[in-house]
């Protein structure tokens, strides 16, 4: 992350690039919190500025959304504040309004990642946020053979949902150290935050251990660019992923008409 991209007399400042954009994105975030001032919306300025942020950054096939993710057999998951799904193959009887200031439910299949967004990372909101993240991965999700016109591909296998957290600051200081590391390892299985990110302190991603038997490696962001290492990272897992897997519309059908 602080290597510089140079041609010439012409060349392009890569680090500089990010650096600008993470201040652009980052007056955005400020700009945010400065106009929801009605008393009852307080709670929600993080998660109504990073939904903005991350509109604004990643590209337009992917949806930011609020709310709760339903499956074919009918279970739901816990409220989400950021959920990041598909934008392009999602049936729209699944995007109607809920009547929770543009809250959504939306089919497992289209979920790439949801995010808690909280005013500080600490011990308690990473654990909160890591059971936000279990009701969503805990969900059925289908996927169907996909037929093109030379044939038909095989259904693609389910990926896993990327989970995290971000906030406006720290409640560590220093934000990313042992006690953060010790909170982190802690959480396993479907409640493992994948990256996160604190603007005021440090960014983080948990890297998949090679084999069965290797532990994650932790990677931290440059104190200057904790913004754009956690966008980068995120972008970054959302394209492994590639194209969420067809929905078996009828399953949902059936649980709603039977």
């Amino acid at each position: 992350m602080t290597s510089h991209l140079t041609s010439g007399s012409n060349g392009f400042d890569f680090t500089e690039a990010l650096r600008y954009r993470q201040a652009t994105l980052q007056a955005s975030l400020a700009e945010g919190r400065t106009v929801h001032d009605h008393p009852t919306a307080s709670g929600d300025h993080s998660e109504l500025d990073w939904r903005g942020t991350l509109g604004r950054f990643l590209p337009q096939r992917y949806r930011i959304s609020h709310g709760k993710v339903v499956d074919a057999e009918g279970a739901t998951s816990d409220a989400i504040d950021i959920i990041i799904h598909d934008a392009q193959y999602t049936p729209i009887l699944f995007q109607r309004e809920a009547g929770d200031e543009g809250s959504i439910t939306v089919p497992a299949e289209s979920v790439y990642a949801v995010l808690e967004a909280k005013p500080k990372m600490d011990k308690s909101y990473l654990e909160y946020a890591a059971d936000k993240v279990q009701s969503v991965r805990r969900l059925h999700r289908t996927s169907m053979t996909i037929t093109h016109a030379g044939g038909s591909f095989d259904p693609k296998p389910l990926h896993r949902i990327i989970g995290g957290i971000v906030s406006d600051s720290c409640g560590w200081s220093p934000c990313l150290g042992q006690p953060f590391e010790q909170t982190i390892a802690g959480l396993a299985d479907e409640r493992v935050l994948d990256l996160g990110c604190a603007l005021g302190g440090g960014a983080f991603e948990l890297i998949p251990p090679a084999t069965p038997t290797d532990e994650p490696g932790l990677e931290l962001s440059p104190s200057d660019l904790t913004l754009m290492f956690f966008l980068v990272r995120l972008f970054r897992r959302l394209q492994s992923i590639g194209t969420a897997p067809a929905i078996d519309i009828e399953a949902y059908a059936s649980a709603v008409l039977s």
